[in-house]
């Protein structure tokens, strides 16, 4: 039987409200993308995320949307993994979600 890393649970949050440590899911915008981390835009500020590798960027641009789970120590937020979702709607997501939680 192969290997299956467990991955800790995440939270969604907003750039504005990052908790000091945490696993959190962010969605936003590339603004700025450099060989090992990108600045992610989500509408509430800005954060750089930081990547061990520069294989999981390869496939990555400046101005993509983008689902990343990271890692929040102190100040510095350190991605997991990035996902493009260039078709997707993050308002309508957020909406969604403020909404949901208050039921």
């Amino acid at each position: 039987m192969p290997f299956i890393k467990k991955t800790a649970h995440f939270n969604d949050s907003k750039i504005s409200e990052l908790p000091k440590n945490g696993r959190v899911r962010l969605l936003g915008t590339i603004v700025n993308l450099n060989k090992s981390s990108f600045f992610l835009d989500d509408g509430t500020g800005i954060v750089e995320v930081l990547f061990d590798s520069e294989d999981k960027l390869s496939y990555i641009n400046s101005g993509q949307r983008v689902k990343v789970i990271a890692d929040v120590i102190g100040e510095k937020c350190f991605g997991c993994c990035v996902q493009e979702i260039n078709n997707f709607d993050i308002e309508l997501n957020r909406k969604i979600r403020e909404n949901t939680i208050k039921f």
